[in-house]
């Protein structure tokens, strides 16, 4: 039983026993209520008796007294978790027939009191796991229906990128296989109004809520400066819009006792001390395209975002000698790292443990990353990541859009000049966000990764970050304006957004990147 003394409208709150899921099944809505003032139990078949929108009178008292969504959806998430349970285990058709219509039903019926969805998760990518599934709850809190009841279908576990992130997202999603079936009911169900406002550009998005579903795997773009939409670039995901990531903001996964136990046991079989403090680093080759099942053009055309992981081992060897352990996190890797020992571990040569990785991430000090995936986990759990040997100079992806993130770029070769281009030439030449290791060949350019001393330094600056030991000079805030007063210009008419940081012993590293903007 939910209990609760006042509404957030002022008024007081119906205690609200159950919501039948039979009548629901049935087109209706019935609400078992009890008064929080005489303490009347009764049914009301919804909307009747008096109720309308969130709110009625007890038939005893007569006292008008609000229905808070959080009530409704915890009575429902309770029932539907049962249903749900008992339904797959037993695999009836017709149960699960009758538990889909339910959940359909629920999405329209419910829509004055609760928002319903069923929402389809982009699991195939660990980074979109992530963000665009955290994205959309943040939308829904932004939208006032931070409450809502959640439904999604079950990822394929030939194809989802991490198993722990589905127990982690069912502690707030409801995950069963018959939110595929609901969900394609809704998709033909005629829009209702839009529970909210879509930023403009999102028309897709729109249509979706009216529904109450969501394909997390689609790439709604926001609107785009007209080059970018000239350039038809497909990578500027919907997470842009989301509103800025406060560098206080509360981790966006917890864990409970039994997972933080289980959690150190894991670790410690890995030979991580946690108590010791450990840095993570993470870096693709070649071979996570090809074992990941890429074709062999993407295979080839990916290339330009790998690196060798070798060049961790000068960072690696500083943060064991600072009495840390630095630990490889990946699996699709091409070899091993050599040598460790001595506080180095390399978990890709090890069995595959999503769990572990998940945690790994957690509980790390910060994160030397050039994979853009977990680095997004980090920093949604309030860790610090320096993001190393990124290809594109510039685009609104949402690690920019991160305060606790560092950012240092490959470095582009141009074998007709001979030299390294800076990054107005970049703008100038519009090479700062293609997307295939071709666009640049037929550029006569080639990405350079960031050199053993460029990763050393940058990672004593990121430590020096995360242990607010770092004081911020002129210097780097002139050169952080410079660089945003050239992304402005090359952008008409788009306010570009950028709440990261430039790393910048690797700009003063490389003073000629902004010596002509």
């Amino acid at each position: 039983m939910t209990t609760s003394e006042q509404g957030e409208g002022g008024l007081p709150a119906f205690i609200v026993r159950r919501v039948p899921l039979a009548q629901l099944y049935r087109e209706r809505v019935v609400l078992g209520l009890t008064c929080s003032r005489c303490g009347q139990a009764f049914a009301v078949d919804y909307p009747a008796g008096g109720f309308a929108g969130n709110r009625g009178p007890c038939p005893a008292c007569g006292v008008e007294q609000e229905l808070r969504p959080r009530d409704i959806r915890l009575s429902l998430e309770r029932s539907f978790r049962r249903a749900v349970r008992r339904i797959e285990a037993r695999d009836v058709m017709v149960w699960k027939d009758i538990l889909t219509f339910t959940i359909a039903n629920s999405a329209t019926l419910l829509r004055p009191l609760l928002m319903v969805m069923v929402v389809h998760f982009h699991h195939h990518r660990f980074g979109h796991y992530v963000v665009n599934t955290a994205n959309l709850l943040r939308y829904l809190r932004r939208g006032g229906h931070g409450d809502a009841l959640l439904f999604a279908i079950t990822p394929n576990p030939a194809t989802e990128s991490n198993r722990h992130l589905r127990e982690k997202w069912g502690e707030r999603f409801i995950i069963t296989k018959s939110a595929i079936q609901a969900l394609h009911l809704l998709e033909d169900k005629p829009a209702q109004v839009p529970v909210w406002s879509i930023p403009a550009g999102k028309e897709s998005l729109d249509r979706d809520y009216a529904r109450g579903i969501m394909f997390l795997s689609r790439r709604m773009s926001p609107v785009l400066p007209p080059r970018t939409a000239e350039l038809k670039q497909e990578n500027y995901r919907w997470q842009v819009d989301v509103e800025k990531i406060p560098a206080d903001s509360a981790p966006l996964f917890a864990f409970g006792e039994d997972e933080e136990n289980r959690a150190a046991e894991t670790l410690a079989k890995a030979g991580i001390d946690v108590e010791r403090g450990f840095v993570l680093f993470l870096g693709r080759d070649s071979a996570y395209t090809k074992k990941r099942g890429f074709c062999a053009a993407d295979r080839d055309g990916q290339d330009f975002k790998n690196m060798n992981a070798d060049d961790f081992l000068p960072a690696m060897h500083w943060v064991t000698a600072n009495g840390m352990s630095a630990v490889r996190l990946g699996r699709h890797v091409e070899k091993i790292l050599s040598p460790t020992g001595n506080g180095i571990i390399d978990c890709s040569a090890m069995p595959p443990d999503d769990f572990r990785d998940v945690h790994l991430i957690a509980k790390c000090r910060f994160m030397v990353s050039a994979g853009a995936g977990p680095a997004y986990l980090a920093l949604l759990q309030g860790k610090w990541v320096l993001r190393c040997n990124m290809p594109h100079i510039y685009s609104p992806l949402a690690e920019f859009h991160y305060p606790r993130c560092c950012f240092m770029f490959k470095k582009y070769w141009c074998h007709r000049e001979q030299r390294f281009l800076s990054f107005r030439e970049i703008f100038a030449r519009r090479l700062e966000d293609k997307q295939s290791s071709d666009a640049y060949f037929d550029e006569e350019v080639t990405l350079v990764e960031n050199t053993r001393e460029e990763l050393l330094t940058a990672a004593r600056e990121t430590w020096a970050r995360a242990a607010g030991a770092w004081t911020t000079t002129e210097e780097e805030r002139e050169l952080r304006d410079r660089y945003l007063r050239l992304v402005r210009k090359t952008y008409a008419g788009f306010e570009p957004r950028f709440d990261g940081i430039l790393c910048h012993s690797f700009m003063k590293m490389n003073p000629w990147l902004l010596a002509d903007a």
